[in-house]
């Protein structure tokens, strides 16, 4: 359904102010119910174009796939880690990145809520689960080497330059005409991140890609190789593996700071009747539930507790 020119910005106009609905012709037989968040085939589209709560329910997803597989095979030593390896690629990573590689932008808050899945499950299988916040442990880096696969991000590259070639060998005319279309003289960001991508594969396959020249100066001779030699492109793709990039450089966790929470106002401090001197004081009473659920089993005892 198309609006005419007449009520377009009335419509349009209509949408920006998220009202709950918009009036159709009779013959529609209800009214367009305007939301913020639509999900559509497993994808979650918001009208601010955020990715966020996408990646929220992506990861929900994954999750509930990994639950299952956790202590039963991604845990078991009895297993090839291979094949476990193989397991968790196909049936968790596949519910995590189903599509990702078509969004335009990947914020950082959003890579955050992917990669905690996603290292949850690889530091199940190399046996380098975080028990304690000793700053000695493997780290997330340490843990993809140890495997020897790629981050995350790397992973989302592989897929995004495998759709281009995709696209540029079996694309619709319009998609095509569409991605090479420029606003005032700006690409759309969609194609920088290909163009980025690109970058790292030529800087990675060095020097055996010089002879195509930069991505951005020779786009032709790249679009050549992908449409004229797909097995060979797969295969560069493929042998891109690239364990830490710059959405996973953040900062070592180190030792719990408990000394500066002490430093607060002892009076405000929530306090464990099970405990005893400064392990026995907490900065907020969701902290308080936590500990007492974890330390001590309990549940519902702040239903009978007085402080």
């Amino acid at each position: 359904m198309r609006y005419g020119e007449k009520q377009a910005e009335t419509h349009k106009y209509n949408i920006y102010r998220a009202r709950s609905s918009l009036k159709l012709p009779p013959e529609c037989g209800h009214d367009l119910r305007i939301v913020q968040s639509y999900k559509h085939l497993g994808s979650i589209l918001e009208s601010t174009g955020a990715s966020g709560t996408d990646a929220a329910h992506r990861s929900s997803s994954a999750m509930s796939a990994f639950a299952p597989l956790s202590k039963k095979v991604s845990g078991c030593i009895s297993i090839d880690r291979k094949v476990r390896l193989a397991l968790f690629m196909n049936l968790v990573v596949s519910r995590l990145t189903y599509n990702v590689h078509v969004w335009s932008d990947l914020s950082a808050a959003a890579y955050r809520i992917l990669n905690s899945t996603y290292m949850r499950g690889l530091r199940r299988i190399a046996a380098t689960c975080r028990f304690s916040d000793a700053p000695n442990q493997p780290t997330d880096s340490d843990t993809r080497r140890l495997l020897g696969v790629p981050s995350l991000q790397c992973v989302i590259i592989q897929r995004r330059l495998m759709l281009a070639s995709s696209i540029a060998t079996h694309g619709p005319r319009p998609l095509q005409a569409i991605l090479s279309a420029r606003v005032n003289g700006q690409e759309g960001p969609w194609v920088k991140a290909l163009r980025s991508d690109l970058t790292a594969l030529a800087t990675f396959h060095a020097p055996k890609l010089d002879e195509l020249g930069p991505p951005h100066e020779n786009p032709h001779s790249w679009a050549t190789l992908m449409t004229d030699y797909p097995r060979e492109w797969r295969e560069l793709v493929k042998a891109y593996l690239i364990t830490d990039m710059p959405l996973d450089i953040t900062k070592e966790r180190g030792p719990n700071p408990r000394p500066a929470i002490l430093t607060a106002d002892p009076a405000r401090m929530h306090i464990c009747p099970h405990c005893h001197g400064d392990a026995a004081l907490f900065a907020s009473a969701n902290a308080l539930h936590s500990h007492m659920r974890r330390h001590h089993g309990l549940r519902n005892w702040y239903a009978s507790y007085a402080p």
